[in-house]
Parts: structure tokens; C-alpha cells; sequence
């Protein structure tokens, strides 16, 4: 999929040069004609793209891409993000707003001045202070104290030690599917769990397996209103 290219397109980092884009937009044939009446002119520098436009609103000058005000000016200074997940929508995004202001993770995330934020709404920004639609940051970690726990009703440590030892022995088998703590109780299974084709019996998996089935127990949720940008860029962190 081809990112959109925005560099023939005035960069706009204020509502002032909003302004002076709509009027130099004037001077073409407007392009379309929104919902509620307003004329959506060409945005210069890409008046063949027939997806991207300008227009005058009740509440400022709005840059549209296909039907969506993406980023709206509004006359105090702020600006108005609408949300919309696409590689794209951040390319055009990028365009129109403040500098140190950007989308990233496919528009999920608002990076302003090096803190990010996860819009789920329309946002306002008015002196780098986002308000309005905004959800919080979540990421799940394991609880090392209670899955140490988990693990130890089972017979985990027991089938780690025997994988060292048994797994060279062992050829591969076609996938058999099983449950990880219910298989761990019988060792007549450990030979069939171990020698897995796609390696499902490996004591990381098994482990991992047990502490999925005792989500509630091994895992716990932490949550941020904001992230430092390089967090928020991870995908470690969901919106």
C-alpha cells in the first residue's frame, strides 16, 4: 500500500497560514460541495488529487481528506483532530498541524511536544493541551509473584528439567493439541508435548499457556492518561 505524499502541499502550523491557504484555494473552481453546503476547493499544490480539499466552516478552516475534516483551524489558535486510523490520514495529518505535533501507529496516537496521547473522538488543542475525546493507554504485564505462585501448583518446574534432558532424545510429531496444565500432570503426555512439531511443548510456551489460562491471576493491567512519545510509540502500549 503507497503512503500518501504530501510534500507538493503548503505546510500549515497555524490558523493564520490556514487562512492563506483557503484564500490561494479560492482561485480554483471549487472541487465538491459538503453535507451542510460549504464549497471544498482544491488544496493548492495538489489540485489533482481529488481527495483532498479545503473548505470554510462555521468554526474555521478545515482540511478534508476523501469526506473527514481531518484537522480543523479554528480562530483562537486551536485546532480540532478528527480521528481516522490510516496510514494515510497521518501523512496528511502531519501536513496541517503544528510543529512537534504528529501522528503515528496508523493515527492511534497524537505525539504533541513529545508526550502522546490516544484520541478516540474529536480532539481540541489549544496551547499544546489536547482536550475532549481522548482515551487512556493500557498494556498488560505479568504479576511475577502471583504467576510464580500459579506455576508452582503445577508440575512445571518438574517437565522443565525433564525437557533438558529428554528433548534431544525425541523426534518430531505431527501438532496434537493439548491443554498445557492438564497435560503437565501426567508424564505419559510429556513425550507427545515435547516433540511437537511447532514447538508448542517448549517449557517457554507451556509457560506462557499456563499463564494465559490463568489470565486474571498472572496478568495485570496498567493504564496512562499520557505517554512520553517514545513509549507511546510502542505496541506494547494499546489504545
Amino acid at each position: 500500500m503507497f503512503a500518501l505524499q504530501m510534500y507538493q502541499a503548503p505546510r500549515v502550523t497555524s490558523f493564520g497560514e490556514a487562512i492563506s491557504v483557503y484564500t490561494r484555494a479560492q482561485r480554483h473552481r471549487p472541487r465538491t460541495v459538503a453535507s451542510n453546503g460549504d464549497l471544498c476547493y482544491p488544496i493548492p499544490g495538489k489540485e489533482n488529487n481529488r481527495d483532498l480539499s479545503v473548505r470554510m466552516t462555521a468554526k474555521g478552516v478545515a482540511f478534508r481528506y476523501h469526506s473527514t475534516d481531518v484537522i480543523t483551524w479554528h480562530r483562537d489558535g486551536s485546532y480540532t483532530y478528527a480521528p481516522w486510523n490510516s496510514r494515510s490520514t497521518c501523512s496528511f495529518f502531519n501536513q496541517f498541524c503544528p510543529i512537534g505535533t504528529y501522528l503515528t501507529r496508523c493515527g492511534a496516537v497524537l505525539i504533541i511536544d513529545d508526550t502522546g496521547y490516544a484520541p478516540c473522538g474529536p480532539v481540541r488543542v489549544k496551547d499544546g493541551k489536547p482536550s475532549g475525546g481522548l482515551t487512556w493507554f493500557h498494556r498488560e504485564r505479568v504479576d511475577r509473584k502471583a504467576a510464580k505462585r500459579v506455576l508452582a501448583e503445577t508440575r512445571y518446574a518438574e517437565y522443565r528439567e525433564w525437557y533438558k534432558i529428554m528433548k534431544p532424545l525425541l523426534g518430531d510429531q505431527q501438532q496434537r493439541y493439548f491443554d498445557a496444565a492438564e497435560a503437565l500432570e501426567d508424564e505419559s503426555n510429556w513425550p507427545m508435548m515435547a516433540s511437537c512439531h511447532l514447538g508448542d511443548g517448549h517449557p517457554d510456551r507451556v509457560r506462557k499457556a499456563i499463564y494465559a489460562y490463568n489470565h486474571h491471576e498472572c496478568y495485570k493491567t496498567e493504564t496512562a492518561e499520557s505517554l512520553p512519545a517514545d513509549q507511546a510509540h510502542r505496541s506494547v502500549w494499546r489504545v
